[in-house]
């Protein structure tokens, strides 16, 4: 949002190519997703097939929270398996 110069962005629709893709809904804060020595840039996330889900997990209790998350994520795609990296 910074880039595009807008302070209220919810609710704007935005888009590429001259078209219209989507309204956006929420804005969270920068954060890393490869390399801390990277700059961050901008992301979007769509509504569409599911690839990736960020979550940030507190380091308590990694382990039963990986679990938790599995046993939702084989409830809600039990075609798919539930693979994660850090």
């Amino acid at each position: 949002m910074k880039m595009i110069g807008w302070d209220q962005p919810v609710g704007k629709r935005f888009g590429r190519a001259g078209r219209i893709d989507g309204v956006i809904v929420g804005v969270i804060g920068d954060f890393h997703l490869g390399s801390l020595h990277h700059q961050i840039p901008p992301l979007v996330f769509r509504q569409g097939s599911i690839k990736f889900l960020y979550l940030k997990i507190a380091p308590q209790n990694m382990r039963e929270t990986l679990q938790f998350i599995g046993q939702i994520w084989k409830e809600l795609l039990p075609e798919r398996p539930f693979t994660y990296a850090f």
